[in-house]
């Protein structure tokens, strides 16, 4: 029987009979077996030169018409170790002899060499590759040795990704039973050897042969087979595949985070926020860790689900709960790693640390101040009274009166326990000097000292002519009553003095801090004088404040007022930019294709960006705006991308308006798969 692969090596030889020329002058590059010899041609050992002669292998010398080697060499180069040919016009006849079947007879025409002689060019065809005869690297022939024969018989799988095993086979017969001194696989660059499939191989019948070969690289490869059974070399014709492509079976689905939440919104400082986030990821793969990030410092967060229902592809609860917080506005999001990606939430404006102070002292009250007798002789005794209440309950560190400017400490009346309801305390004097005196309590519970107004009295025999009557303080306010640190506080009250004495100073004093005030508008002191003084940059949080004045003489203060609460919103927060809309075109094609790159860009602000990137496999590609008018309204951006390798990519689009960064989550794409556009495919006989 004539294998099919001896009728293609006879059509090709006929068509040769015109066309030989041009043929044997075309280039090729597919198989290391049949390089360029760069114009040398070798006859029997000897070389021939050519300039126009090129892509010829080692001949084969067969026994022509009885003619030895030695006697060959001379006929072709007269012993000469290099000739220049020129005359390269040859052709091939097709044997038909049954006993060489898929074999060529040789060149039917000779040679002509720069000195006149000539030699034959023996050749064997063995088979067609991109247009060029490819010849045997045997040095001599046998001709009762019939060429084996060589098919591709299957790949499986034609079409995978690299980490799957792929089988090569092929079909090796040989009509005389020679087996084969080797089979390869030629893939790509490399060559692997094959085995026979079987036990019991019959050489003439055909023995399948095969190899498994793992690690391919992403996209289309090359194939080709080759064997030898001693005498001939035969090599099929170059085919096309596997084809690696598709989804890459390693790739790793980034956690995702969400229901987030936080407990409470606001409260003061020393309370604990409960910090909640669900953790999900669709590997199944469990967190490397969770944690929580509020005003860039990260805390760690541990899971509440425990036992069987702890499963990562449903969902796993974390929390942490903090009761470190200062105040005013915070910002925090979540972070989490399942060991390869990390994933993050957008960042938010909150909790807020705001209100009454938890640690705020009330301080004490002075009531029922009293002298009796109200006037009286030197020899009276004078028992000055006051009333202490604390609603804490906290007992005093002292309760005095000043008399004259000297201070005497007072003792409880009855047992003192009841600080809540209130505990007299008192002290007696007596020999006081002629005169009108003047008295006031203080008390401190170790925190806060409260005082009562100076007053006049007692009386010992007329009034002091020299009394002053020190200044009032009323209708203090601040406006506003709370706001953010970016306010501006106004503090106000009216000064009046009954003898008409200017004050020496009016002051505020905020947190401890005196600030000097200065008189809003007309009036007179006997009447009220307004004074005014308005305060910026307030630091978060509830603050205290009272005013306090002199008239030369006496000092007057108003009682200790927590206000103004600093707290809300911060007007200084930047809203992050928005990123939607992101899209790659096409999503899936050849290393020569241009991959589109789009994404919207929005801001709540109406903050232009600082720059919008792509990030293509780890490498910053910067975006140009291609539509759109504001931030506020929304830009469109693009960029284009070229010359991708093979394989499946991965992206994800960042921006920032000067202030905040936002970022995509990272998406798997484009697949750069398909079929090679640049392979050429073998001519069909």
């Amino acid at each position: 029987m004539i294998s099919f692969r001896f009728l293609l090596n006879v059509a090709f030889a006929l068509s040769l009979w015109n066309h030989t020329t041009p043929l044997l002058s075309a280039a090729t590059s597919r198989s290391a077996d049949y390089l360029l010899s760069g114009g040398i041609v070798s006859l029997a050992g000897s070389e021939a030169k050519s300039d126009v002669y090129r892509n010829v292998g080692r001949l084969f010398v067969p026994n022509l018409n009885g003619q030895t080697l030695e006697g060959h060499r001379l006929i072709s180069s007269k012993q000469s170790d290099r000739l220049e040919v020129t005359n390269t016009g040859f052709r091939l006849l097709p044997s038909f002899d049954s006993s060489a079947e898929g074999s060529i007879t040789g060149a039917d025409r000779i040679i002509t060499h720069i000195d006149g002689t000539t030699s034959v060019l023996p050749a064997l065809a063995m088979s067609l590759a991109g247009g060029v005869v490819q010849f045997s690297s045997a040095e001599h022939g046998e001709p009762d040795n019939v060429r084996p024969l060589l098919e591709w018989e299957g790949l499986e799988p034609f079409e995978g990704v690299p980490s799957d095993l792929f089988t090569f086979s092929v079909f090796y017969q040989d009509e005389d039973g020679d087996p084969p001194q080797y089979v390869k696989l030629h893939l790509d660059d490399t060559e692997h050897l094959m085995q026979a499939v079987g036990k019991k191989v019959d050489y003439a019948e055909g023995v399948i042969y095969s190899v498994q070969v793992d690690g391919l690289s992403w996209g289309p490869h090359e194939f080709s087979f080759s064997a030898s059974n001693g005498t001939h070399q035969v090599k099929t014709f170059w085919e096309e595949g596997p084809f690696i492509e598709g989804d890459d079976p390693d790739f790793n689905h980034a956690p995702v985070l969400w229901d987030n939440d936080v407990e409470p919104w606001s409260a003061s400082p020393g309370e604990k926020f409960t910090f909640r986030i669900l953790y999900q990821d669709e590997d199944g793969d469990s967190p490397e860790f969770v944690r929580v990030v509020v005003d860039g410092t990260a805390y760690e967060m541990s899971s509440n689900t425990k036992g069987k229902k702890a499963n990562p592809l449903k969902g796993l609860y974390y929390e942490t709960k903090l009761d470190v917080l200062s105040w005013g506005p915070h910002d925090h999001y979540f972070v989490a790693s399942d060991g390869k990606s990390i994933t993050k939430t957008r960042q938010e404006h909150g909790p807020f640390v705001e209100g009454d102070d938890p640690d705020w002292n009330y301080p004490p009250e002075l009531y029922d101040a009293q002298v009796e007798p109200w006037d009286g002789t030197p020899k009276d005794e004078f028992v000055f009274r006051v009333l202490y209440q604390d609603e804490e309950g906290a007992a005093p560190e002292y309760v005095r009166v000043e008399i004259d400017g000297a201070q005497y400490e007072m003792e409880p009346v009855g047992k003192a326990s009841r600080y809540v309801e209130g505990v007299m305390y008192q002290f007696k004097v007596d020999g006081l000097a002629w005169g009108p005196h003047r008295h006031r309590f203080f008390a401190s519970d170790g925190n806060t000292v409260r005082a009562t107004r100076l007053e006049v009295g007692p009386y010992v025999e007329g009034d002091d002519p020299d009394w002053n009557y020190p200044p009032e303080l009323q209708d203090a306010s601040v406006e506003p009553w709370d706001g953010s640190p970016a306010e501006e506080f106004v503090f106000q009250v009216f000064y009046f003095d009954e003898e008409g004495d200017f004050p020496e100073y009016v002051h505020l004093v905020l947190d401890g801090k005196v600030h000097e005030m200065a008189v809003e508008g007309k009036g007179s002191v006997t009447e009220g004088l307004n004074f005014s003084v308005t305060l910026t940059d307030l630091s978060w949080g509830p603050h205290t404040h009272s005013f306090v004045t002199s008239d030369g003489t006496n000092i007057s203060m108003t009682d200790l007022v927590q206000g103004p609460l600093v707290q809300g919103l911060d007007p200084n927060w930047n809203s992050p930019p928005e990123l939607e809309e992101s899209d790659v075109e096409p999503f899936e094609g050849t290393p020569s294709e241009t991959f589109t790159f789009t994404v919207f860009y929005y801001d709540e602000e109406g903050d232009e960006p600082e720059f919008v990137k792509l990030v293509l496999d780890g490498k910053d590609y910067p975006m140009e705006k291609f539509d759109g008018e504001s931030a506020e309204d929304g830009l469109d951006f693009m960029v284009d991308v070229e010359g991708l390798s093979w394989g499946p990519h991965y992206y994800q689009f960042v921006a920032s308006d000067g202030v905040s960064t936002t970022s995509t989550p990272l998406d798997a794409g484009p697949f750069v798969q398909g079929e090679d556009p640049n392979w050429d495919y073998p001519p069909e006989l």
